[in-house]
C-alpha cells in the first residue's frame, strides 16, 4: 500500500527551522502495528496518524521514535493546520482528541492554538539530584521572578501536567542554559521529559527540552512544556503572556506563544509546508 503524509515545520515562518512534523491524514487506513516502525523510519521528533476526521473533530495518535504519547503540542498544532489546508476540517475551530482527552484548536490569522488545562506540583527545593543530572552546580538551579517583571519570588522545579507529566527546571541565565550538558541520569528525573527554562525579557522565556527516555535526545520546539511552563508560571505569578525561544542548540530556532492562567493555558505558534511524500508499505 502507498501511506501518503505531509511534512510541516511548527513554531517557524520559514522552512528548516521549527519542529518538523510528519502527518498521515489517512492514517485509519495503515495497520496500526506498524505505527511505531513508520516513526521510526522518518526520525522525527513526532509523527501523527489521523484515526478518524469529522468536519469539526478528529482523532490522532503521536508517536516518537521511541514510544506512542498521550499528547504533544506541534503534533497537535502541525496536524490541525495539515487537516485545514486539505480541507479535511472546516472553518477556524476544531477539537482534536488524542489519548489525552479533547484539546481545543484554532486558527487565527498566521497562527495556530491549543488550548489545554492542568496541575502544577509543589516545588521541589532539594535540589542536590536535579543539577547533577543537567550538567549543572545546584546554585544555577532557580531564578527571581523580578526577572520577568514580577514581584521578587525564588522560582524552584516543579513539576507541571497539561496532558504529559514533565519537569519544569528554572535555570539562572542564558549563559547557563546555552553551556549545560545533560548526562545519562537525566532519564531518571522524567521519563516524560525535562523542561529548562530561563528569563531573557520581562515578557520572553528561552528553554530547552531533554527527553531521551522517549527518543528525543534534545527537542527543537516543545508545545506540551510551553503549556506546562504556562501552567507553573500562572500558579507561581499569575496570569502571564509571553514567548519561548528554543531550538537554537539544534540549529532549528522556534518561537512559541503563550496565554496563560491559572489551571488554563494557550500555546501558539506558526506553520509552513515543506513537502509532501508516501511510503510504501
Amino acid at each position: 500500500m502507498k501511506a501518503a503524509y505531509t511534512l510541516v515545520d511548527v513554531f517557524t515562518d520559514r522552512p528548516l527551522a521549527g519542529n518538523a512534523l510528519a502527518v498521515f491524514p489517512d492514517g485509519h487506513d495503515i495497520p496500526e502495528e506498524l505505527y511505531p516502525a513508520i516513526a521510526r523510519e522518518l526520525n522525527l521528533s513526532e509523527t501523527v496518524f489521523v484515526i478518524s476526521i469529522e468536519p469539526d473533530r478528529y482523532e490522532s495518535r503521536i508517536f516518537t521514535p521511541g514510544s506512542e504519547l498521550p499528547f504533544a503540542g506541534h503534533p497537535t498544532l502541525g496536524t490541525a493546520w495539515v487537516l485545514h489546508h486539505l480541507g479535511r476540517i472546516e472553518g477556524p475551530r476544531a477539537v482534536q482528541r488524542t489519548a489525552a482527552g479533547d484539546t481545543p484548536v484554532s486558527l487565527a490569522f498566521d497562527t495556530v492554538w491549543f488550548e489545554r488545562t492542568g496541575t502544577v506540583g509543589t516545588d521541589i527545593d532539594d535540589v542536590s539530584f536535579i543539577a547533577p543530572a543537567l550538567g549543572l552546580a545546584e546554585s544555577d538551579v532557580g531564578f527571581n521572578a523580578g526577572l520577568l517583571g514580577f514581584e521578587r519570588r525564588w522560582l524552584a522545579p516543579a513539576f507541571a501536567n497539561a496532558g504529559v507529566d514533565q519537569l519544569m527546571v528554572p535555570v539562572a541565565d542564558r549563559e547557563t542554559l546555552t553551556r549545560m550538558k545533560p548526562r545519562p541520569e537525566v532519564v531518571d528525573l522524567s521519563g516524560d521529559g525535562v523542561y529548562c527554562f530561563t528569563a531573557i525579557a520581562p515578557t520572553k522565556l528561552k528553554a530547552r527540552f531533554f527527553a531521551a527516555g522517549i527518543g528525543i535526545a534534545e527537542d527543537p520546539a516543545t508545545g506540551s512544556a510551553a503549556a506546562n511552563v504556562g501552567l507553573y508560571l500562572a500558579d507561581r505569578l499569575g496570569d502571564f503572556s509571553f514567548d519561548i525561544k528554543q531550538g537554537k542548540e539544534t540549529g532549528r530556532p522556534s518561537t512559541l506563544n503563550v496565554d496563560t492562567s491559572r489551571g488554563r493555558v494557550r500555546v501558539g505558534g506558526q506553520v509552513v509546508m515543506t513537502g509532501e511524500g508516501a511510503l510504501l508499505l
